[in-house]
């Protein structure tokens, strides 16, 4: 388990950032109810499904789920005034981005209903 904790650990806060986007995301129309405030609410609710998504697809598929991932805490970055929240983004796309070098690119597992399950 500490070796699964020290290779895994951002994670966790993959999981934090696409909850906080999807929260973000539904919150922001309420707090402005203007065309753009529903628009950027859409996209930060978008980006948080993919994040959330991404572990998902992460298990069968690492480098795309990595990579989903990363793309999806992207939106955080431009909260730049919270300081916090891109702090997040990049905590999480930089591990992310890295263990795409490592991760394979073929599935892993057997997929139900193939030929070798």
């Amino acid at each position: 388990m500490g070796t699964w904790i020290r290779s895994n650990w951002w994670l966790v806060l993959a999981v934090i950032a696409g909850g906080l986007l999807v929260f973000i995301g539904v919150a922001l129309p309420f707090e402005d109810r203007t065309a753009g405030a529903i628009a950027g609410g859409g996209a930060h609710a978008i980006a948080g499904v993919v994040v959330l998504a991404g572990l998902v697809v992460r298990r069968r598929r690492p480098r795309r789920g990595d990579l989903m991932i990363a793309a999806g805490v992207l939106p955080l970055l431009f909260w730049f005034w919270t300081i916090v929240l891109p702090a997040l983004a990049v905590a999480v796309m930089v591990p992310a981005l890295l263990d795409v070098d490592h991760a394979p690119d073929r599935p892993t597992g057997a997929v139900p209903g193939s030929a070798g399950s």
